[in-house]
């Protein structure tokens, strides 16, 4: 019962304040009717400005209402993850993506949800290279999925000592968690591939196999693991 509720609360919420705006076009409709011959023109003219705002106003909110009303995905109500990779830009544009991560973890401390940073890589400039996180919480998917996409930002450096304007873009994607699922791959059936140094000598002479890739059996999703390599 208390789930239903909170998911119908935007819509009536939205009705409530269509409600309001309703009432005080309405209100303003009366004095303009009344106060039609011996109004002051002035206190006339702001009436009717006031009225043409609350239409401007009242035709948003129908559009509100009818978006509440739409049915919500069931993804909505998932943990998101979000991932967050600079653009264009160089170094402005890493520092760019540090301040968008700083950014979600404070929205997420004050709506009360749990931000775990999944992956950090800082870059040499005090930014990051790439970040992810996971957000716990209620209906944090639904509140963060129209965050996917690129973002920029037009500014001067701190390090800029001619005034001129970088633009720097960062992307992010805002991903439902997916549900747990158990997984077994018998080590038979994998297929494991590695590459061997051909060169004479080098750093990479003691280097017995890089990358690994194990591949398993049909739809063939490859897992490489060039990340270290074993001396």
């Amino acid at each position: 019962m208390a789930g239903e509720l909170r998911a119908l609360r935007p819509v009536l919420d939205a009705v409530n304040a269509l409600r309001q705006l309703q009432a005080e076009l309405a209100a303003l409709g009366e004095f303009l009717a009344a106060a039609k011959s011996d109004a002051d023109p002035e206190l006339a003219d702001m009436a009717r400005a006031d009225a043409q705002r609350l239409q401007h106003e009242i035709a948003d909110q129908e559009q509100q209402l009818v978006l509440a009303m739409l049915p919500s995905d069931d993804a909505d109500q998932r943990n998101a993850i979000v991932e967050i990779r600079p653009g264009a830009g160089g170094d402005e544009a890493s520092l760019f993506a540090h301040e968008m991560l700083r950014m979600y973890q404070r929205y997420a401390e004050g709506r009360g949800w749990r931000l775990e940073l999944l992956d950090l890589q800082p870059s040499e400039a005090g930014g990051i290279k790439e970040a992810s996180a996971l957000i716990k919480g209620e209906a944090v998917y639904g509140r963060l999925r129209h965050e996917s996409g690129v973002h920029r930002v037009q500014r001067v450096p701190a390090t800029e000592r001619d005034g001129r304007l970088h633009t720097s873009t960062v992307s992010v994607v805002v991903l439902p968690e997916a549900d747990e699922v158990d997984v077994r791959i018998n080590s038979s059936h994998l297929r494991i591939d590695s590459s061997r140094p051909s060169g004479h000598g080098g750093q990479s002479a003691n280097t017995p196999d890089s990358p690994v890739r194990p591949t398993p059996p049909p739809p063939g999703h490859v897992r490489p693991t060039p990340d270290d390599r074993p001396q």
